[in-house]
């Protein structure tokens, strides 16, 4: 009786050809992902700036005291500051970077006890050029924000 063996399993070819496929679909993933987590550090370093520009307001209506926040692009900070006393000094995210500020030459934005200030805006940037910026209403001491690109 003669028994025939069939050559089972996978050819070298095969084998580079799915393992080919498989790093592509990686790669091409892992690029949106970093996208993805880009877009979501900038957002987060919007509201953090955010949060402390209405810290900084509603702390100069309760204390009825000046209260700004200072700007610092060359070491990438801004602090939360009262008679130029450093209260909180915050950082930015790694791959966020300041655009644009324009509150005035010294970088800063200073409430009054009626929570009014001078207008400006700052532009924060993530590594892929998306960009968020947050203004400061003239008068009123509003504070908003808007996705640029």
């Amino acid at each position: 009786m003669n028994i025939i063996k069939k050559n089972e399993g996978f050819t070298l070819i095969e084998l580079i050809a799915t393992i080919s496929l498989i790093f592509l679909f990686i790669s091409f993933f892992n690029f949106e992902i970093k996208g993805w987590i880009s877009k979501i550090k900038l957002q987060a370093e919007m509201r953090s700036i955010y949060s402390q520009l209405l810290k900084a307001r509603q702390l100069a209506i309760i204390n009825q005291n000046n209260y700004g926040i200072k700007f610092k692009p060359e070491d990438r900070t801004y602090i939360l500051i009262k008679e130029e006393k450093y209260l909180d000094i915050n950082k930015l995210r790694k791959g966020i970077k300041y655009k644009k500020l324009s509150f005035g030459k010294n970088n800063l934005v200073t409430f009054t006890p009626l929570g009014t200030a001078r207008a400006g805006h700052i532009k924060i940037e993530n590594f892929y050029a998306d960009s968020i910026r947050i203004i400061v209403a003239p008068h009123t001491g509003r504070i908003r924000y808007e996705k640029t690109n």
